[in-house]
C-alpha cells in the first residue's frame, strides 16, 4: 500500500514546478514564504505602530510585552490586513518538501483529509467574476505565469 495523500479542489491558475513566487525571492525571502507578511509589508508597506519584536522574531530586549501593548500591535495589523485583503489563496500541492503552487480565487479551496472524503456541494462550485478578475490581474502584476483560471483537483502530501 502506498502513501495516502489529502485531495484539494480549487479555481485558480496552475503555477509550472520551477516558478519562484514574489514573496521568496532575493529580498523577499525575509517573509519566509509568508504571502499575507508580503503581501502586507512589502506591497502595502505596513508598519506597525510600534515594534516588540527584535529581528529574530523575539521579544524586544527579552522582556515580553504587557497584554494590552500585544493585542494593540496585532489588532493594528489585524485592521490593516482587513483594509487591505489579499486578492488571492495560495493553494500548495504535491508535498510540504516540495511545494507546488496554484493561485486561486479565494473561497474556492477545499480539501478532503486522507480517509475522510467530502461531499462538494456543486451550487457552491461558483464564485464573483470580480474575484476571477482579480487572480488575473494579481498573476499579471507579480509576474506570475501558470496554466488556467480552471477548476484544478490536486493532491498533497504533508
Amino acid at each position: 500500500m502506498g502513501v495516502s495523500t489529502d485531495a484539494q479542489l480549487c479555481f485558480g491558475i496552475a503555477v509550472g514546478n520551477d516558478e519562484e513566487m514574489p514573496w521568496q525571492t532575493g529580498k523577499c525571502d525575509q517573509f519566509d514564504s509568508d504571502v499575507e507578511e508580503w503581501w502586507m509589508r512589502e506591497v502595502h508597506k505596513y508598519k506597525p505602530p510600534f515594534e516588540l519584536f527584535d529581528e529574530n522574531g523575539e521579544w524586544l530586549d527579552g522582556v515580553v510585552a504587557p497584554d494590552d501593548k500585544a493585542r494593540e500591535y496585532f489588532k493594528a495589523a489585524q485592521d490593516f490586513a482587513s483594509r487591505h485583503p489579499l486578492p488571492v489563496d495560495v493553494v500548495e500541492h504535491c508535498s510540504g518538501d516540495y511545494p507546488m503552487y496554484i493561485i486561486a480565487v479565494p473561497g474556492t479551496w477545499t480539501r478532503a483529509h486522507r480517509g475522510f472524503p467530502r461531499e462538494i456541494d456543486s451550487n457552491k462550485m461558483s464564485f464573483d467574476i470580480k474575484d476571477a478578475a482579480a487572480l488575473i490581474k494579481f498573476c499579471d502584476d507579480y509576474g506570475i505565469a501558470g496554466e488556467g483560471p480552471a477548476w484544478w483537483l490536486s493532491s498533497m502530501w504533508w
